[in-house]
């Protein structure tokens, strides 16, 4: 009897936690992230199973994900060179905040130039998922701490 009264204070204090204020702040913001993840196909937009894009976006853990995992699955790095794809990899790394553009040789400007497509697709993407009338807009677009 005891037992089962201590179990159900504990259920009561679960269901009080999963309701509260701060959780249900927190619900918009994620449902964005999902539509966002559903729209770029990490996410199956009807089950809501992560998809081979998502689980490779999850083993990245040092760069942008969604952008990176995209550039992986295109083959994007099979026509670069291995020294234009460890500058192309140190981008995503280097997050240092700076207002001197590198000078770049003309093969790296065009394949900067090529990721920017999928990273502008990722950023849309994030902004049409974010209601209009929502006061955190601003914050919802994510920053892209690329020196591309």
């Amino acid at each position: 009897m005891m037992h089962a009264r201590k179990a159900l204070g504990t259920r009561i204090k679960a269901l009080n936690l999963s309701i509260s204020d701060q959780n249900l702040d927190l619900l918009p913001d994620y449902q964005q992230r999902i539509a966002v993840l559903k729209t770029l196909r990490f996410v199956d937009p009807v089950s809501e199973a992560v998809l081979l894009k998502g689980r490779v976006a999850c083993e990245i853990n040092s760069a942008d994900e969604l952008l990176l995992t995209e550039l992986i699955l295109d083959n994007f790095f099979n026509a670069l060179t291995p020294q234009e794809s460890v500058a192309l990899l140190s981008v995503f790394i280097f997050q240092e905040k700076t207002d001197m553009q590198p000078e770049l040789l003309p093969r790296l400007a065009e394949v900067r130039r090529q990721i920017r497509a999928p990273s502008s697709d990722a950023d849309s993407s994030f902004a049409r998922a974010t209601p209009p009338s929502s006061p955190r807009q601003s914050e919802s677009v994510p920053c892209r701490r690329l020196i591309i």
